[in-house]
């Protein structure tokens, strides 16, 4: 008869992660969600470029200075919360023959990372107006 309690049971292998193993994961997901929350912002405000030029749209353009045209989208900008673009960033060209006019910016955005590494991201909005 054979004893029960002395039967050999196949081996199993191990399982899982070990300790090191999930730590390294994490660390890899921490500084994958870290550079997500520093460019994130970068695009949002990028949308916020955009709805200050896009609500040129509702203004006559065609019967204010370029000089009100600016001070208008900085005010709008700074309603979106975009503090960074100067007046000289906004460009402005009227072409009188087609009665066109273009509104442009372009900018950068630096964000620092760690160390000396920074995310930079290059935009240039523009919309072309009829008046």
């Amino acid at each position: 008869m054979i004893n029960a309690m002395y039967i050999e049971h196949p081996k199993k292998d191990q399982q899982g992660m070990t300790v090191v193993a999930w730590l390294i994961v994490l660390l890899m997901l921490g500084f994958i969600l870290m550079i997500v929350s520093k460019i994130v912002p970068m695009y949002m405000s990028s949308y916020g470029v955009e709805a200050a030029l896009e609500s040129l749209r509702d203004d006559d353009v065609g019967e204010i200075s370029n000089g009100m045209i600016r001070d208008r989208t900085m005010k709008r900008l700074g309603l979106n919360d975009v503090e960074f673009i100067k007046k000289d960033q906004i460009i402005i060209k009227k072409y009188k023959r087609k009665k066109l006019m273009t509104v442009s910016i372009s900018y950068e955005i630096r964000k620092h990372i760690i160390s000396n590494i920074d995310a930079v991201a290059s935009f240039s909005q523009k919309i072309e107006l009829n008046y």
